[in-house]
Formats: C-alpha cells, sequence, structure tokens
C-alpha cells in the first residue's frame, strides 16, 4: 500500500485552505541539469515499451490465436479492447496517484510491476482452454497501463529544462509506439501461420505449432520483468534540484494539491469548461482512437488481399519506425520554435491524405507503394500525439500537474478507440476486402473531422510564458 491512512485523512480535512496554484511564488536562482535525465528517460520508455507489447501482442497473429484458443473474433479482439476500456475508469486515480506521490510509486511500482505480474499470468494461460487466464492477465496489465501513459510528460517536467521538453516527450510516447511496432511484428515472426498440432517440428522450422503462441508469452513476460526490476532499483521521480522555472513551480503544486484532494477534483471539472482544452482534446482522442484501432485491426485489415503475416507486422513497424523520425524531427522544431498548433495540423492534414493513399493503394497488393503511404501516415500520426500532450501542458500550466490534463486527452482517445474496434471490428468481421475498404474511408473519414477540430483551438502557451518572465539559467551536472 502507497502511503498512509493519515496522509489521505489529513489531505481530505485540509480541503479549506488550499490556494490558487496560479500565484504560487518562484525563485530566480540558477537551475541545475543532471546528465542521467537521459537514463531516467530510458528507464521509463523501456517500461512503456513493454506494457506496449502486452497491449498489441495477438494483433498481426489474430487468426491464428482465433483458432488456438477456439474463440470468436469479438473474444480475441477483446484482448487488445480490454486495455482502451480499463483506461477509462483508472485514469483520474492513476493521475491523482502520480500527482500526489510521484513517477516512481506510481509509473514503477504500479505500471512496471503490474505489467510484469500479468505478463506472467497470461504465460499460465498456455493452454487453449485456459483462454480466461490469459485475459486475467491482460486485464492486470491493462489496470497498469493508465499509470505508466498518464506519466508521459512528468518525466519530461520533472527532469528536463524547457528547451528539451518537447523531445524528452517525444521519445517517451515512441518508445510506447515502438513497443507496440515490435508487439505486432515479432509475433508473427514466432507464430506459424499454417497447422502444425503434431508433436513434431513444423516444416518452416519453428517451434511446434502449440508451443509457438505459449513460447511468445513467456518471452514477453522475461522483457517486462527485466525492466520493471531495473526501474524499481535505479528510477527516481525527480532529481534534486529542479532542472526550470516550471518544475520547481511543479514542486509546490504538489504540496498545494496535497492539501485537498476537492480541490483537485473541482480543477478537473475546470477543464471541461476550457473550449481549448476541449478541442484539443477532441482531436487527440479521434487520432489516438484511430491509431488504436488500426493496430488492432492490422491482420484483419490486411488478410482479405492475401498479404502474408511478416508483410502484416512489418507494415506495422513501417508504421513507427517513420513514426520515430517524425517525431524526432518535429519534436526538435517544436522544442525550438514552439510552434504546437502548426505542428499539430501539419501532422493531422498529413495522415489524412497518407490514410486515403494507402486506401487507395492496398487493393493494388503493390507492397512497397503501401509500406511507403503507411510510413507516411506513421510519420504524421505517430509524431502528432507527444506534441499534443505537451500542448495540454502548456495551456494548463498553472493549474495543475501533467497527470491530469493527459490523462483526460488520452482517456478520450481510448473512448474513441474502443467505440471504433467494436463498430468497425463488426464490419471486418466478414472478411471481404469491400468490408476492408469500409473501414479504412470511415477512417480517414474521422481523421478529416480531426483537422476541422484543431482549426478552432486558439489556446496559450502559458508554461513558456511563465518561464519567459523567469529566465532561467541551468547548468550541467552528473
Amino acid at each position: 500500500r502507497i502511503g498512509s491512512t493519515d496522509c489521505i485523512l489529513s489531505m481530505l480535512s485540509n480541503h479549506e485552505s488550499s490556494e490558487s496554484l496560479s500565484v504560487l511564488p518562484t525563485t530566480s536562482e540558477d537551475y541545475t541539469i543532471y546528465k542521467k535525465r537521459w537514463a531516467h528517460v530510458a528507464m521509463f520508455s523501456f517500461i512503456s515499451f513493454s506494457n506496449a507489447i502486452t497491449w498489441i501482442t495477438f494483433s498481426s497473429i489474430f487468426y491464428q490465436v482465433t483458432q488456438f484458443y477456439d474463440q470468436s473474433s469479438l473474444a480475441i479482439n477483446f484482448l487488445s479492447l480490454v486495455f482502451l476500456i480499463c483506461y477509462v475508469p483508472l485514469f483520474l486515480p492513476a493521475s491523482w496517484i502520480l500527482d500526489i506521490w510521484g513517477l516512481r510509486p506510481g509509473a514503477i511500482l504500479i505500471g512496471g510491476i503490474f505489467t510484469s505480474i500479468g505478463a506472467w499470468i497470461r504465460v499460465l494461460g498456455y493452454k487453449p482452454s485456459l483462454f480466461f487466464v490469459l485475459l486475467i492477465g491482460q486485464i492486470i496489465c491493462a489496470c497498469a497501463q493508465p499509470f505508466i501513459l498518464n506519466a508521459q510528460p512528468m518525466v519530461a517536467a520533472n527532469w528536463f529544462p524547457a528547451g528539451e521538453r518537447t523531445i524528452a516527450t517525444t521519445i517517451i510516447t515512441a518508445s510506447n509506439a515502438v513497443g507496440s511496432a515490435a508487439g505486432i511484428f515479432i509475433p508473427s515472426l514466432i507464430v506459424s501461420n499454417t497447422t502444425c498440432t503434431n508433436e513434431t517440428t513444423c516444416s518452416d522450422g519453428k517451434i511446434m505449432g502449440m508451443d509457438q503462441i505459449p513460447f511468445l508469452l513467456f518471452l514477453e513476460a522475461v522483457f517486462c520483468t527485466v525492466w520493471a526490476v531495473i526501474g524499481l532499483i535505479f528510477f527516481s521521480s525527480k532529481p534534486p534540484t529542479p532542472p526550470s522555472a516550471a518544475a520547481e513551480m511543479a514542486g509546490k503544486e504538489v504540496l498545494a494539491f496535497k492539501e485537498s484532494v476537492y480541490s483537485s477534483l473541482r480543477q478537473t471539472g475546470e477543464l471541461f469548461l476550457d473550449i481549448n482544452f476541449l478541442f484539443l482534446t477532441a482531436a487527440f482522442g479521434i487520432t489516438m482512437g484511430m491509431f488504436n484501432t488500426l493496430a488492432t485491426l492490422l491482420d484483419q485489415i490486411f488478410s482479405p488481399y492475401d498479404y502474408s503475416d511478416v508483410q502484416t507486422g512489418l507494415a506495422g513497424a513501417f508504421v513507427i519506425v517513420a513514426g520515430l523520425v517524425g517525431a524526432g524531427i518535429l519534436g526538435t522544431v517544436v522544442d525550438k520554435y514552439r510552434v504546437y498548433k502548426t505542428a499539430t495540423l501539419f501532422c493531422l492534414i498529413g495522415g489524412t491524405i497518407s490514410l486515403v493513399v494507402f486506401t487507395l493503394l492496398i487493393p493494388l497488393k503493390i507492397y512497397a507503394l503501401v509500406s511507403v503511404a503507411l510510413m507516411a501516415f506513421g510519420f504524421c500520426n505517430v509524431a502528432y500525439l507527444p506534441i499534443s500532450l505537451e500542448l495540454s501542458a502548456e495551456i494548463t500550466f498553472g493549474k495543475m500537474k501533467e497527470a491530469i490534463p493527459s490523462g483526460i486527452m488520452i482517456a478520450t482517445g481510448q473512448i474513441f478507440g474502443i467505440v471504433m474496434i467494436v463498430g468497425l471490428g463488426e464490419i471486418l468481421s466478414e472478411k471481404t476486402t469491400k468490408s476492408v475498404q469500409i473501414t479504412l474511408w470511415v477512417s480517414a473519414g474521422l481523421t478529416a473531422i480531426s483537422i476541422l477540430v484543431m482549426a478552432f483551438f486558439r489556446g496559450e502557451l502559458k508554461r513558456n510564458d511563465f518561464e519567459n518572465l523567469h529566465k532561467e539559467e541551468a547548468r550541467p551536472l552528473i
């Protein structure tokens, strides 16, 4: 158990004494940048990576898993869908825990360790008759996800100066996307697309058919455990001294936040009255929901056109690799010039155009062209997510810490994803090329709507303005 009953009672009893966070004082002293900030980004990134692979493990081997466990299409899609469902009721408690007790208890002790525990429970579902055990493991991994996703902008805010925060958030967010790519591609290499249920080795030299899926789950469990243990040993919530004026103010915000849970509820409600936050959240929700949907339904999109499992897995990997490039380029540009809205509109427009091109190309079965279209989609779509999370921290600065705004945005994306996966998954259950085209055109139409929504955004960069008023000189330190 994290914390104590006395601590909780103290928070509840002091709600009348909370102060406005926007008027908290700051100092003008020099700030320190620690070199180990990059090690913390790496540790957190691999924990986020490990949670992502548990989410999307079964996407590229959908039909093999359906056959292995003798379950319906909806039941197998639910293994991924459960992550989106669990996030919605848990994102706010996860945000509070992160804000009150910090990154280490929230993201590492709960997020990382629960991912590891869930991964090992999945291993216990190694028989076709133990599908319910596999599902329990997925649910535990899903419950860990909000503590990881909501912490992404917090790592950058706690450890990095103003000129590096966007690129740090980009790396962390991209690591989750890379985990998704690995979770799509690696299973397609391990699990054969042929039936092999006897006691001999399959003709292609892979592990025996009945052992392939359990072996995959075992490898993922080992990976999740290694990084959870590393994070548990070495990860710290924040450096000894703040790296920026905003980080120093955030430390004071935590104290104010602890004084009243009721105050935090009020501040959360205020976000839903901020029209610019609602515009940003709606655009983000559509975009993230679309990414989750396409990742979950990838095999069902490619299979009617007779693409192989390896081609499907590579397609997912191409999306993420291109996304990493886009995130690196655009993250650096945004860090330097603070052009958040321009960057988000570029990503949304580019993502919509590339998705339309992909829809037109996939029936032609020219894999090289299909891959290029997907890479363009990944370049824009993956890069959009961290920039939007940083933008939410900018426009809500002074009201609360980063976990709650980012949590609300991600929850919106999960809700969109739930609706789209269920709806479009039902269409794809027909297993026809017509159903794929309907799915993709609906997806492209929704991303076009996100462009219109974001065009109305007029939010102010409050954190950037604050730091311009409190010029900081950060000095490097080991």
